[in-house]
């Protein structure tokens, strides 16, 4: 006959049991996430990847880093002194309200203004960071 004491040491066994799997397949989790970060950082850094694009309105200028704010997201990105800046220019509307051409023209880092949307190429540094390769500032749909 099972003891009243057995039978909680049955117990507590079987509920240690559950949480020492509980916690073993969490680390788990946790350990293939790290890792597949951590491949995914060394892919997008290689040389293979000339640039990574990104795309949203410039919600902060600080010194050479801008803010980008997309649906809810942000990336501060650093913008050295090499980045190249171009805009567009969209031809005035015809008797339609059509614009058929828009013009690249060669700007410049102070030409980017908070609330401008933006697409930039950046690049993965060692360390974690992006960097601003080139940027293109968007024609706003006011203008």
């Amino acid at each position: 006959m099972i003891t009243k004491q057995t039978g909680m040491l049955i117990a507590s066994g079987i509920l240690l049991l559950a949480v020492g799997g509980i916690l073993g397949a969490v680390m788990q989790r946790s350990h293939v996430s790290q890792q597949v970060k951590a491949e995914s950082a060394q892919i997008l850094g290689s040389k293979v990847i000339s640039s990574i694009s990104a795309f949203g309105k410039v919600s902060k200028i600080q010194d050479r880093d801008i803010t980008l704010s997309s649906l809810g997201d942000v990336l501060s990105v650093d913008m050295p002194d090499t980045v190249r800046v171009y805009s567009f220019t969209v031809a005035p509307a015809d008797k339609n309200g059509l614009s058929s051409t828009a013009k690249q023209k060669i700007a410049s880092f102070g030409d980017i203004k908070v609330g401008d949307s933006i697409n930039a190429n950046l690049k993965l540094l060692p360390t974690g960071k992006f960097q601003g390769v080139s940027v293109i500032i968007l024609p706003s749909a006011s203008k």
